[in-house]
């Protein structure tokens, strides 16, 4: 039988374990490695700045799109009275929020995040100074139409049309960001290269991991 050999340090030694039909298999074990954690901030980026909000509020809308399809979001600003924000906006088509059924209703009244992936990121912005805007992607969620196919020509066209909404409201100062994971992230990429007519700037980033 021939025998292996591992001539790396740091690797495990090779381990006999008895296979079908009396024939012994040898298998590689590498040793725990110790993973470092990646951060969010680039290490000479500025620290940043404290919150200048405690409380967030929230509004729902209906906002038609060109055919009349109705998408459903969730505008997120500063409790306190706050003039012209910048925003973010966020389009999922996995609900960007949930509502219990009227008997479990007592245990959460109020629609909330399910995934809890943007709770964190919603409050970061949304307490300094930033407007956070949640839509329902078209046919997903409480958005009104049908969806042909993952980011589909009808989805970045209503993505476009939800910047110039949102450009057009009177709490917005006309900057338009983008930012999600997953699906989400490659919904906010197509907003950066399709941007809307009246933002004065459109941008899209997938967050990194957290420590």
């Amino acid at each position: 039988m021939n025998q292996h050999t591992v001539g790396q340090a740091g690797e495990a030694a090779l381990r006999s374990e008895p296979a079908t039909g009396g024939v012994r298999a040898r298998r590689r074990v590498r040793p725990w490695r110790r993973v470092r954690p990646v951060s969010d901030r680039h290490p000479d980026a500025p620290a940043p700045e404290p919150p200048r909000h405690r409380r967030l509020r929230v509004r729902s809308h209906y906002v038609p799109m060109r055919d009349g399809v109705r998408l459903a979001v969730d505008v997120w600003r500063p409790g306190e009275a706050e003039g012209p924000l910048p925003a973010i906006v966020h389009i999922t088509r996995y609900f960007r929020s949930v509502e219990l059924r009227p008997l479990l209703r007592s245990l959460h009244p109020a629609p909330f995040d399910h995934t809890g992936l943007y709770r964190a990121r919603r409050r970061a912005f949304v307490t300094r100074s930033y407007a956070w805007v949640d839509v329902d992607a078209r046919g997903s969620g409480a958005s009104f139409g049908s969806r042909i196919g993952p980011w589909s020509p009808e989805e970045v066209a209503d993505g476009r049309e939800i910047v110039d909404w949102i450009a057009a409201q009177d709490w917005s100062n006309g900057r338009v960001g983008a930012l999600g994971i997953s699906y989400d992230g490659t919904a906010a990429e197509r907003q950066r290269r399709t941007r809307g007519r009246g933002s004065r700037g459109s941008g899209a980033r997938g967050p990194r991991p957290r420590a």
